[in-house]
């Protein structure tokens, strides 16, 4: 897919993903799905061995940053964006620049003077030097990432999600067991539909697709396939049910298996 002004982007092959490793896959997604809440979490969580990774004056000038940030009023904040903070870290900047070089076709570099990710297709000027064919910068790195995360299965949501503010104790305690008893479902919601988890589930229940050819597909098309197949699944189901026992009630949807997909 052709992205004016910035360059061609791809859904990976899953044979693509298997190469630089599921686990990498996963971190380029979330480092794209960073917002500035999410941004200044992930600094919040960074472990020892993580800050070795940090120049200590830093760590000092993001621990400012954010400090800084919340001290602004909210229509001040709102001025700013995950792009701007992502400026002074470059640990971050460099995880971005991986993930773009992965999910478009195009060679990309970033130019820390234009404060700009610059794109080159190939082409060449009279003296053979290559051209600058796209650029990603401040006003539209959003749309892009939401090219790249809805090519991959991903929607990202525009609204960040404001904490509970509780004074009752016993109200406060039971949301928390809510809360963890939320994450636990997620977290196995999340482990069944992870790629590898997927990929073995489709290869195994497709009629055409198994493990030797289903590498060759990109990630946007095994998550269509299986979704596709849940659909066929439940048709069998209903014509098998219908079949034995009538449909009287008349709730059987002989067209179930060609409707359109619910992403």
């Amino acid at each position: 897919m052709t992205i004016p002004n910035v360059g061609s982007v791809k859904s990976p092959l899953l044979k693509e993903i298997a190469k630089i490793t599921f686990s990498m896959y996963n971190t380029y997604l979330n480092f794209l799905s960073l917002d500035i809440d999410s941004y200044f979490k992930s600094l919040d969580g960074i472990n020892d061995g993580q800050f070795k990774l940090y120049a200590e004056d830093e760590l000092s000038l993001l621990r400012r940053l954010k400090e800084e940030y919340w001290k602004l009023p909210p229509e001040d904040q709102k001025d700013l964006s995950f792009w701007d903070l992502a400026q002074f870290d470059k640990m971050t900047l460099s995880t971005i620049l991986g993930a773009l070089r992965f999910f478009f076709t195009d060679e990309i570099t970033y130019d820390p003077q234009e404060n700009a990710f610059l794109l080159y297709n190939g082409s060449v000027n009279e003296e053979n030097e290559k051209l600058v064919t796209g650029c990603i910068h401040r006003e539209n790195y959003n749309d892009v990432i939401n090219v790249i995360l809805q090519l991959n299965g991903i929607s990202k949501s525009d609204s960040e999600s404001q904490p509970v503010k509780i004074k009752n104790k016993t109200a406060e305690k039971l949301l928390i067991r809510m809360e963890q008893a939320k994450k636990t479902k997620n977290s196995k919601e999340r482990s069944k539909m992870e790629l590898p988890n997927l990929i073995s589930a489709l290869a195994s229940r497709h009629s055409s697709i198994n493990m030797t050819n289903i590498w060759d597909l990109t990630v946007y098309q095994l998550y269509d396939q299986f979704k596709r197949q849940r659909y066929l699944d439940s048709y069998e189901i209903q014509a098998m049910n219908v079949a034995a026992w009538g449909d009287s009630d008349g709730k059987f949807k002989e067209t179930l298996w060609f409707e359109p997909i619910d992403n």
